[in-house]
């Protein structure tokens, strides 16, 4: 008795176990990571399905974590579908004011299934023309999450 209630239990599983496989091959591991820095302030925004990390020192001492929603998070992807990540490394900055100190200096990082592709740096709020949406996109968030410190709430 117990051998078939053996054979069928790994019968069950091994029928079922095709599905899983299959169901998350196409799931991605996908984060957004916008850094901006100059002498005296210092920004980093790490974006992910789990959620939002705000870091406003480079000590990594204060740092905030946020839940996402998921229509933000969509958004997030969508925006990424218009652009080739491939192409990151290549695009121009707009402006120079962060040679001057007259912008901090930014970067745009994109990491999908642990392959991480970096914008050059670009002036802090004067992104390349290919991000810009994603960059107001996930600034925007910030600011929400901030808004919601002021509020008490997190």
């Amino acid at each position: 008795m117990r051998s078939i209630i053996f054979y069928l239990t790994i019968a069950l599983f091994s029928n079922c176990g095709g599905q899983f496989p299959e169901k998350f091959m196409n799931q991605k591991q996908i984060e957004i990571q916008y850094e901006a820095l100059s002498r005296g302030f210092f920004e980093n925004i790490l974006i992910s399905e789990a959620g939002i990390r705000l870091r406003i020192d480079r000590n990594n001492a204060l740092q905030t974590f946020y839940k996402i929603s998921k229509k933000d998070w969509q958004t997030c992807l969508d925006l990424l579908e218009e652009l080739n990540p491939e192409d990151l490394p290549t695009l121009k900055a707009p402006t120079s004011k962060r040679f001057y100190d007259g912008a901090a200096h930014a970067v745009l990082s994109i990491e999908i299934d642990g392959q991480k592709m970096t914008t050059p740096s670009f002036d802090h709020g004067y992104p390349p023309e290919t991000i810009k949406d994603l960059t107001a996109h996930v600034l925007e968030l910030k600011k929400q999450c901030f808004s919601k410190d002021k509020r008490g709430a997190q």
